[in-house]
């Protein structure tokens, strides 16, 4: 890779398997002009009502638009995707080895076809930037080492030291965890190669950066662009939420296992008086049933709840808590702050919050400080709403154009 190129004249590739992020990425890059072209498993300009009521495998596809996109910069490989679903399906429901397993083929099989389309002339010319997410990459990222485009990975996640820290929590709670994480060796073995052969790779905060070097990443070679977040047509709840009598009301919203830190939230419910706080738990169940049974008394587990009632949960909530223990970034905060909700949070994920203003940052796996600050929450609620009030302004600020100038700052200048 050539060195020459400038980040404010560079046009860019986008190469990424489904929805990501609502295709935030190639969205930003479109609206600043510099989009060349994107690269995805499918995607559905028509039929799209007939695809929601199609079969399981193939009624997601029905998302797989977006308007602000021109199709005429959009090559996807619709068929081959609804292929490997249907063919995926009939296989039934996999090991978890399968479907790492599946993972893998169809990232090889998806990069193999985008390397083939660079190959045929989209990644010869200068003044390219290609931009690929983990697992689907790597061919591309293979074949453009002998060009002159600059290439970049984004990771998602955290990788391996999320799941060995996840491993470490089952240890200190026996009985919680309704499954283990994998450690499937080639599938770790695939994003190395990614992050060994991109020029610069991508993480959504400082926390994923921290977890890559630990993993023998260069420092110099990670880049941090948080996630944007759309916060218009969502009117937070300001004007009295905080004059209601009774308890304060503490929302959880996302996949309830041990990795968010669900096991601390109990422990400080635990530690309550029912009169003082109500928690609501919403999301998917990735504990045992034998813990819900016996959680305490102010807490309620609704489990998944369907998309258009979410926000219900917002509004009827006085604040927020995530206390995880690693996320890649975590965009409920910021659709959490979005619905004015202070949020209660550890430095494990996206740096969104600051401490004391529109809410707290706590240290992980530390259920006494939760307790004591979900405790000051409840007894001094006049400061809420100033709170409220900042948390709101503050999902602003996560746009498509943050994305777009932080993107931009990666490729060296001429």
């Amino acid at each position: 890779m050539s060195s020459g190129n400038s980040s404010t004249s560079c046009s860019w590739i986008v190469a990424q398997i489904e929805a990501r992020e609502h295709y935030a990425v190639p969205r930003a890059l479109h609206r600043e002009r510099i989009l060349e072209h994107l690269y995805t498993d499918a995607w559905c300009r028509w039929g799209q009502n007939l695809l929601r009521h199609a079969p399981d495998p193939l009624r997601s596809l029905a998302n797989r638009y977006h308007p602000s996109i021109p199709s005429r910069r959009v090559t996807a490989y619709t068929g081959w995707a609804s292929a490997h679903r249907l063919r995926n399906w009939w296989k039934g429901a996999p090991s978890d080895t399968a479907r790492y397993e599946r993972y893998l083929e169809k990232g090889r099989e998806f990069g193999e076809r985008v390397r083939d389309a660079l190959q045929e002339g989209d990644g010869k010319e200068g003044n390219l930037v290609f931009f690929g997410y983990d697992t689907g990459s790597l061919e591309p990222l293979r074949f453009l080492e002998a060009t002159d485009c600059f290439t970049i990975v984004d990771q998602m996640d955290p990788g391996r030291v999320e799941k060995e820290l996840v491993l470490e929590e089952m240890d200190r709670w026996p009985g919680w965890a309704a499954s283990a994480p994998v450690l499937y060796e080639p599938y770790q073995e695939r994003r190395r190669a990614e992050w060994t052969h991109a020029d610069a790779v991508v993480v959504n905060s400082e926390w994923s950066r921290k977890a890559l070097t630990q993993q023998g990443v260069g420092e110099d070679k990670i880049h941090v662009v948080p996630l944007a977040y759309d916060a218009s047509g969502i009117e937070p709840n300001l004007g009295n939420r905080y004059m209601r009598d009774g308890p304060l009301r503490v929302l959880w919203l996302g996949r309830v296992n041990l990795r968010k830190g669900i096991q601390y939230l109990v422990e400080a419910a635990g530690e309550m008086e029912d009169d003082l706080l109500q928690f609501d738990v919403v999301g998917p169940l990735k504990i045992t049933e034998e813990v819900v049974d016996q959680a305490p008394s102010n807490m309620t587990f609704h489990g998944r709840v369907p998309r258009d009632e979410v926000s219900d949960y917002y509004r009827n909530a006085d604040v927020f808590v995530l206390p995880t223990l690693s996320d890649g970034f975590a965009i409920t905060q910021l659709e959490a702050m979005a619905h004015g909700l202070p949020v209660v949070t550890t430095p494990n994920c996206g740096r969104v919050v600051t401490d004391g203003e529109d809410g707290w940052i706590i240290p992980p796996r530390d259920s006494d400080v939760l307790a004591e600050t979900l405790a000051d929450c409840a007894r001094h609620r006049a400061q809420l709403h100033q709170m409220a009030e900042r948390a709101h302004a503050t999902s602003k600020q996560y746009t498509l154009g943050r994305v777009a100038d932080a993107l931009r700052s990666i490729p060296p200048a001429a």
